[in-house]
């Protein structure tokens, strides 16, 4: 499973079983740089917290899904200045033929190893 695109849930990714994940994690985010301002969330004490800062993710753990690992968390800033929607549809074109060169080389079908994608944008 891998998603590329939002992911506004409680836990990252990898903690939700995917085994790639490419986007951001706020609701809302600048599509060229990845930065989010004003996400207002309860802190630790209950008390409104306003977080900014840049918010665009790269995760590949290669199917180990180690919840612990942090998987998920590293800030991909090489990415900044492209236009997100291109760069998450390049991520899926990228894992699609990826997922069909493995069977192909593995003499399997599309139907013995299907492919789940989320893409959203």
């Amino acid at each position: 499973m891998n998603i590329a695109g939002a992911c506004s849930w409680g836990h990252t990714p990898a903690q939700r079983g995917f085994e790639s994940f490419l986007g951001y994690w706020g609701a809302t985010q600048d599509y060229y740089t990845h930065m989010r301002g004003g996400v207002h969330v309860k802190g630790p004490d209950g008390k409104p917290r306003v977080y900014t800062g840049y918010d665009f993710r790269d995760s590949h753990t290669d199917g180990k899904n180690n919840k612990d690992s942090g998987a998920g968390q590293r800030a991909a800033k090489e990415l900044s200045g492209n236009y997100s929607t291109t760069v998450l549809a390049d991520s899926a074109i990228s894992i699609i033929q990826s997922h069909a060169e493995a069977n192909t080389k593995s003499n399997t079908s599309a139907d013995d190893k299907p492919l789940f994608l989320y893409f959203a944008s």
